[in-house]
């Protein structure tokens, strides 16, 4: 890239963590590619490839991959939409209140979920994503060097999250936060359910 070309690009993600952030203006000086450098920058602000051991390629080639299945002609669900909603999250995760508590596999699901959650989306809903699976191109698995139990664990975490911002499951979801709980588990499910209502407040703003 073109020393000028590069500057701009640094100039849109300096604003990353503000409300002054224009994915807009990010999609032209990336030439249409805003989720390839907003991921990459929100996985290095959080440090993730050096605190799961990530591959960087793997990375570059998942965030590509990522980028190409969303469709240009849906005027909404689109590749600047995800770009946006991983940056409104990357947001909130990096407020003071929030980013100690929060563990960096949850971190790791969010961003991801964020990333993907319209992926193919035809403009309908998001039910197709239940079905999602297990089998990716080891040249963007990225989660090729966890164990089992934490890829399931954060394979569920990040699907249910994808659905978090179907409608269809929205009512749904209201009435499960309003089931009481004993406090045994009350910290985990209140975990998920912060990171529920992040994405789903992002997908809408």
């Amino acid at each position: 890239m073109a020393p000028d070309q590069i500057a701009a690009i640094e100039a849109c993600l300096d604003l990353l963590e503000t409300p002054d952030f224009d994915v807009i203006s990010l999609n032209e000086a990336t030439g249409g590619h805003p989720v390839y450098f907003t991921g990459l920058r929100v996985f290095e602000r959080h440090n993730l490839i050096s605190k799961l051991n990530l591959d960087v390629r793997v990375l570059q080639n998942f965030l590509l991959s990522v980028e190409a299945g969303y469709l240009a002609t849906n005027p909404y669900h689109n590749a600047l939409h995800a770009a946006d909603v991983t940056a409104s999250m990357n947001y909130y995760l990096t407020r003071a209140r929030l980013q100690p508590a929060i563990p960096t596999d949850e971190v790791f699901a969010a961003l991801t979920a964020a990333l993907i959650h319209d992926l193919g989306h035809p403009g309908f809903n998001n039910q197709f994503l239940i079905n999602i699976s297990d089998r990716s191109s080891p040249s963007f698995d990225l989660m090729a060097g966890f164990t089992h139990d934490q890829c399931k664990a954060i394979r569920d975490m990040t699907v249910n999250l994808v659905l978090a911002t179907d409608m269809g499951v929205h009512f749904e979801f209201v009435a499960n936060i309003q089931q009481p709980v004993d406090t045994v588990t009350v910290a985990a499910r209140m975990g998920h359910i912060r990171m529920r209502m992040l994405i789903d407040d992002n997908d809408r703003h």
